[in-house]
């Protein structure tokens, strides 16, 4: 379907390095949480009906924003939303239901991606518009905290 362009996109970007096998085998071992599938290198979600991937180590921020929405100042609602920060300034935005999917999620990326900086600040969003560079320093020094060493992780290039 007309869906799945977001999909084929991200393939034919990333042509050689990843093949539709490896990314069904991702996908079906992914982890999941409502609406996002965390796999081991790549992150999944449904937007509404819209698909996003993204790789895993292009993420560079995450965290849960609540939106309250108000109808003549009351109250109606809230939703939560995961956003995902990207290296090269892309953002993701996935609607979930529950709080505790997000926060999940969350946890899921602390385990296994040291690199991914979590919760939100007003420091980080100035950084992310006038100053990425600050956030990729950032992210690289929790990194090599989390291995304990300069670059000797599983993620070094």
């Amino acid at each position: 379907g007309s869906n799945m362009s977001q999909v084929n996109k991200f393939i034919k970007e990333n042509e050689g390095t990843i093949s539709t096998e490896e990314l069904e085998s991702e996908y079906q071992n992914a982890v999941e949480f409502e609406t996002l599938r965390i796999g081991k290198s790549y992150t999944f979600y449904l937007n509404n009906t819209s698909p996003g991937i993204v790789k895993n180590e292009n993420i560079l921020w995450a965290y849960l924003n609540k939106v309250t929405h108000r109808v003549n100042g009351i109250k109606v609602g809230t939703t939560n939303e995961l956003i995902l920060h990207t290296k090269n300034k892309q953002t993701h935005n996935v609607g979930m239901k529950r709080e505790e999917s997000i926060t999940s999620a969350l946890m899921q990326y602390a385990k296994n991606n040291p690199h991914i900086l979590l919760g939100y600040s007003d420091d980080r969003k100035k950084a992310f518009k006038n100053d990425i560079d600050s956030l990729l320093n950032l992210s690289l020094q929790q990194e090599a905290n989390a291995y304990g060493t300069e670059g000797t992780g599983p993620l070094s290039h």
